[in-house]
């Protein structure tokens, strides 16, 4: 395993986390940061999803982001990206998806108006 480098501080691109290089900030939300990130060695990008560094404390946060992706890894549809990696590194939870190039949704939604069921 790469080893991250990091020591639980906030990564940064170029950091190593696990087995996935850091290659571009993506965003963030309430539970954690999106990145796009390579794994090694087979060269798969992912948008990497991490807990924030502050809540690997507590562990009521810890269980709902596992909660989160273990229900996003059930999910199973021709339209939705599904979870092709989960689990803990260096006692921060993780989720790995396919990386879809392009924008976000909301940028599609304003650019487009709403899509069609």
């Amino acid at each position: 395993m790469v080893e991250t480098g990091t020591g639980g501080a906030a990564l940064e691109v170029g950091d190593w986390f696990g087995f996935y290089r850091i290659d571009a900030f993506l965003g963030e939300g309430g539970m954690g940061q999106v990145f796009r990130a390579t794994r090694q060695p087979d060269g798969v990008v992912v948008a990497l999803k991490v807990i924030r560094t502050e809540l690997t404390r507590s562990s009521q946060h810890a269980r709902r982001f596992l909660h989160e992706a273990r229900a996003a890894g059930q999910v199973q549809h021709p339209h939705l990206v599904g979870v092709i990696d989960a689990g803990e590194i260096e006692g921060r939870q993780y989720l790995a998806m396919p990386f879809v190039r392009g924008g976000s949704l909301a940028e599609r939604i304003a650019v487009e108006g709403p899509l069609p069921v």
